[in-house]
């Protein structure tokens, strides 16, 4: 599919609000951003400023081998300190 279109799709995915039963979920503003995870490319996904998911890139020879996607709450822990 290439780079963009996969980086396009990401984006368009964490933008959109989460559907419910009857509608749109009300719910937080989420803020996705490019980030540096596990030293290697990524986004990270905010929501009240607390993170609620992490996509992880892993590349090789410039091309993306794996896509991570990380949501476990234990995981997104701020641990800077």
């Amino acid at each position: 599919m290439g780079a963009d279109k996969v980086a396009h799709f990401f984006l368009a995915v964490w933008t959109k609000p989460y559907p419910d039963s009857i509608g749109v979920a009300e719910g937080p503003d989420v803020e996705v951003r490019l980030a540096r995870v596990n030293d290697g490319p990524g986004l990270i996904a905010t929501a009240d400023g607390k993170p609620v998911g992490a996509l992880v890139l892993e590349v090789a020879d410039g091309v993306i081998q794996t896509i991570d996607l990380i949501a476990n709450p234990d995981k997104l822990a701020d641990r800077r300190g």
